[in-house]
């Protein structure tokens, strides 16, 4: 009944590790869509406004925001800070659509919330596998595997070379008088029309 009590909420566990991950999922998702949607409505037209060069680097900014929003994940809640920094600067710069960096940063800050679950479930006994069947193969074997039979016999030297004279000591005797059929030599064709 104790052990019932201590994996009781493992369960639950398992459902929150799932939808922090369908979240990130879900906003890494949102992210390309905004920031790809941004490029023929805010960034192409900066080639009538300012030049090639401006476009060409707002579309090296729109690369390195969505790289952040690929490691803008609640395990890491520093580069959130990154990718915020990256949406403000592109807001004010007018490389990325006010509606879109809004939108960005909304879903920045639903990782702050996704994070705190995932500082909450670290506390969790259980964490982070929440499986029964895993703690007891911990119990059973511990973190460092330790096996049973010692290897004998085994030398600390490099594998020798097997010679013709060597070769008898691993092959069986039955079988060191069979004759091994001669095997025919093929010619190197590189003409194969006739």
């Amino acid at each position: 009944m104790q052990r019932e009590s201590e994996i009781s909420h493992y369960p639950k566990c398992q459902a929150m590790m799932r939808r922090i991950e369908k979240n990130s999922s879900f906003r890494l998702k949102s992210a390309v869509f905004l920031l790809f949607l941004n490029i023929p409505l805010e960034i192409i037209p900066l080639t009538s406004r300012h030049g090639l060069g401006v476009m060409v680097f707002a579309l090296l900014y729109t690369v390195e925001t969505l790289i952040s929003f690929v490691f803008a994940v609640p395990e890491k809640p520093n580069v959130c800070i990154i990718s915020t920094l990256l949406i403000i600067l592109g807001i004010i710069g007018n490389w990325l659509s006010l509606v879109f960096g809004i939108s960005l940063l909304l879903l920045l800050m639903w990782v702050i919330q996704d994070y705190k679950k995932l500082k909450w479930l670290k506390e969790q006994s259980g964490y982070p596998h929440f499986s029964e069947r895993f703690d007891e193969q911990m119990q059973k074997f511990g973190k460092d595997y330790q096996p049973e039979h010692a290897l004998e016999h085994v030398p600390d030297t490099e594998m020798k070379d097997i010679s013709e004279a060597t070769l008898a000591e691993y092959v069986p005797s039955s079988a060191q008088n069979i004759e091994m059929p001669d095997i025919p030599e093929f010619s190197e064709r590189t003409d194969f029309h006739e």
